[in-house]
């Protein structure tokens, strides 16, 4: 693998080798919907990153149409799309090895060349409204966006990624393209190749398509403390059959040492099929289908338990939930528990890695929120270092009640909110 910088401050990470296909992705610093800025009267143009991603994913100055762009690219890509989340955007190909020069020439159009005409900004802008409505139906986004507002308030994670109906309206065609010469400088691009290439061709193609673009600024960094947002419990009535509950809490950034812990008690609780726990509720019919999410960021994350389910298991999924957790607090694993989980985290890594999309991908995000990537090797070699006593202080740390929000949505005139709050003292 290497990593290095170009004078104007790209930074560029290859890592390849012998397969078939290479992916290349190119991610911009200071992006992501946390980053989505304030105006001066105080009103953040929120979904502006989310914006700013389709329409450079639209046309540009080699191929001035989606219809030019797209047969291009389906002639010679494998894979192709872009992503927004509320740390990143990332612009991804992936193609067999011999043409990967080509693409990097065409991605590097896409990103420094976008034709941002009011045609092709207002068209998108209708497609991401009719995105948002998507998402606005489904029961289990709006808890998702519940959590977050209350969970993390004014932090710029706070807001939906693609925005509102409302703020998309309000971003002018202006803010998008002084989204693009602030964001395509030096100092605030990422590129990660992987897979089966040639690295002496392709770190000629990266100095000829990036090597003038201008410096540019850096951006600042986030320095939020996670323990500092006390939790909540909310209820919001929606016209749906089944529940829909999220419980989450807070958690150290991306370069705290304790992130790989919190790793491992996702996999303990909800990560994997096998996990007891997960195997508790949904024994007892206590959710259709749990999920968990963890998110981090540079300077802190997010861990979350999503579950759907009717009235009739919501006080008993509570106390297996307060209950799971007092153990983790409390008492320390099984030995066998431990190594299954360490097992499993373990080849989930090997297989990612394996695969020249995910991983070039999860290299421009690691540079983005860590500013470096770590190798497969110390990953493995960090996660065999987690000991039973580290996951119970961890759990510790983490599942403090005064800073868990539980949010449900649904009927929610049948539940009784004390009941709750008894039952989730763990």
């Amino acid at each position: 693998m290497k990593h290095y910088t170009l004078r104007n401050g790209v930074q560029v990470v290859l890592h390849p080798w012998p397969t078939t296909s290479a992916t290349v992705a190119i991610g911009l610093r200071g992006s992501g919907s946390r980053n989505d800025p304030r105006l001066s009267s105080g009103f953040v143009l929120q979904g502006l990153n989310h914006f700013a991603e389709h329409v450079f994913f639209r046309a540009s100055r080699r191929y001035p149409s989606w219809q030019e762009l797209s047969r291009t690219l389906d002639g010679r890509a494998s894979n192709y799309n872009a992503f927004t989340d509320q740390s990143t955007v990332v612009f991804a190909i992936e193609t067999y090895s011999r043409r990967i020069e080509a693409l990097i020439s065409i991605l590097a159009d896409m990103v420094r060349h976008p034709l941002l005409t009011l045609e092709n900004i207002e068209f998108e802008r209708e497609r991401i409204r009719q995105e948002i409505r998507v998402y606005d139906d489904q029961p289990e986004e709006r808890v998702d966006l519940d959590l977050a507002r209350r969970m993390l308030p004014r932090t710029g994670l706070d807001h939906p990624i693609l925005g509102t109906e409302l703020t998309l309206a309000k971003i002018p065609a202006a803010a998008i393209r002084n989204y693009h010469r602030r964001q395509i400088v030096g100092r605030r691009l990422v590129i990660a190749i992987t897979g089966g290439f040639n690295v002496e061709r392709v770190e000629t193609a990266i100095l000829r398509q990036f090597g003038r673009i201008r410096p540019g600024t850096t951006p600042p960094h986030h320095n939020l403390v996670y323990h500092q947002y006390p939790g909540n419990i909310i209820m919001s009535r929606d016209d749906t059959k089944q529940f829909h509950l999220m419980i989450g809490w807070p958690t150290p950034g991306i370069n705290d040492p304790r992130r790989i812990t919190t790793g491992v008690i996702r996999n303990l609780l909800t990560g994997r099929s096998s996990a007891r726990f997960k195997q508790e509720l949904d024994a007892a019919g206590h959710g259709y289908s749990s999920e968990d999410f963890y998110w981090c960021y540079e300077d802190l994350g997010q861990y979350a338990i999503y579950l759907p389910m009717s009235y009739d298991h919501i006080y008993d999924a509570m106390g297996l939930i307060a209950k799971g957790l007092w153990s983790l607090k409390t008492s320390l694993i099984t030995r066998d528990d431990h190594d299954l989980a360490l097992a499993n985290m373990s080849i989930d890594a090997r297989g990612k890695a394996s695969e020249p999309w995910n991983l070039a991908i999860f290299i421009a995000r690691s540079l983005i929120n860590a500013g470096t990537f770590k190798p497969l090797r110390e990953y493995l070699r960090d996660l065999r270092s987690v000991t039973r006593t580290d996951i119970r202080e961890t759990a510790n740390l983490i599942f403090d009640p005064r800073r868990m929000t539980l949010i449900i949505r649904g009927p929610v005139q049948r539940l009784r909110r004390q009941r709750l709050v008894e039952l989730l003292r763990y």
